[in-house]
C-alpha cells in the first residue's frame, strides 16, 4: 500500500510512453499487483498503447490514436463527442466518490 501511488504514476506515465516492449510489464502488474487502484491504471494504460497503435477510425469517423488538442498526454482515451455532461460528470466523480467510500472503509 505504502508505494501504491508510486507504481499508481509509473504505470500511467508507461502508457503514455506507449511502446510495445512495455506491454508484458504491464500485463503482469495489471494480475499480480495487490492494489486495486494500481491494477486500474495498468489496464488503462494497456488500453492507451493498445490505441495508440490501431489504424482504424472509430463510428463517428475520428482517429481512435488522435492526439490532444491540449498537448497533454492523458491516461484514458477522450470521450465521445456525443456524451451528455450527465455521463462525463458520472465517468470523473463516480469513480472518485466510490475510492473514497472505500478509504473511509479502510480506516474505520
Amino acid at each position: 500500500m505504502l508505494f501504491s501511488l508510486l507504481y499508481l504514476q509509473a504505470a500511467e506515465a508507461l502508457g503514455a510512453i506507449g511502446l510495445e516492449s512495455i506491454v508484458p510489464l504491464l500485463k503482469n502488474s495489471l494480475t499480480g499487483d495487490p492494489a486495486q487502484e494500481v491494477r486500474e491504471t495498468c489496464e488503462l494504460a494497456l488500453k492507451r498503447i493498445e490505441e495508440m497503435n490501431a489504424t482504424t477510425s472509430t463510428v463517428d469517423g475520428s482517429s481512435v490514436a488522435e492526439k490532444s488538442p491540449f498537448l497533454s498526454v492523458d491516461p484514458a482515451a477522450p470521450a465521445s463527442l456525443s456524451s451528455s455532461v450527465d455521463e462525463l460528470r458520472y465517468f470523473v466523480y463516480g469513480p472518485f466518490v466510490l475510492y473514497l467510500v472505500r478509504l473511509l472503509t479502510e480506516l474505520n
